[in-house]
C-alpha cells in the first residue's frame, strides 16, 4: 500500500521493519503479561468471595 504511494516512503520503512517488529512482539509480550497478572489476581479475588459465601 505504502508502495502505491510513494516508493521512496516504502523503501525508508523497509530498513526498520525487523526493528519495529521485534518491538512490537517484545511490547505485545510485557503488555499481555501484566494483563495476565492483573486478571489472575481479580478472579482470584472473585473466587475467594464465592468461597467464603458457601462456608458461611
Amino acid at each position: 500500500m505504502i508502495w502505491l504511494i510513494s516508493k521512496d516512503m516504502f523503501y525508508f520503512i523497509k530498513n526498520w521493519s525487523i526493528e519495529v517488529f521485534i518491538l512490537t512482539l517484545v511490547l505485545h509480550t510485557i503488555a499481555f503479561y501484566f494483563y495476565a497478572k492483573y486478571k489472575n489476581k481479580k478472579e482470584a479475588v472473585i473466587l475467594s468471595k464465592a468461597i467464603n459465601k458457601v462456608n458461611k
